[in-house]
C-alpha cells in the first residue's frame, strides 16, 4: 500500500513539472490542457497522500 501511495505522488508530480517544462519552453500549450494537467497531477498527488495517510 505504501509503495503504491508513492508511485501515485512520484506519477503527480512528474505530470506537473513535465507541464510546467514544456509550457516554459515551447509555449505551444493551449491554456486550458496545461490547466486540465495540472490539475489531474496535483489530484494524483493527493491521491497519493491519502494513501500514504491511510497505510499508516
Amino acid at each position: 500500500m505504501k509503495r503504491c501511495s508513492q508511485l501515485c505522488f512520484l506519477f503527480g508530480f512528474l505530470i506537473c513539472s513535465i507541464l510546467s517544462v514544456i509550457d516554459r519552453f515551447m509555449k505551444t500549450i493551449p491554456n486550458l490542457i496545461y490547466i486540465v494537467g495540472m490539475v489531474m497531477g496535483s489530484g494524483i498527488v493527493l491521491i497519493g497522500i491519502l494513501l500514504l495517510k491511510r497505510s499508516e
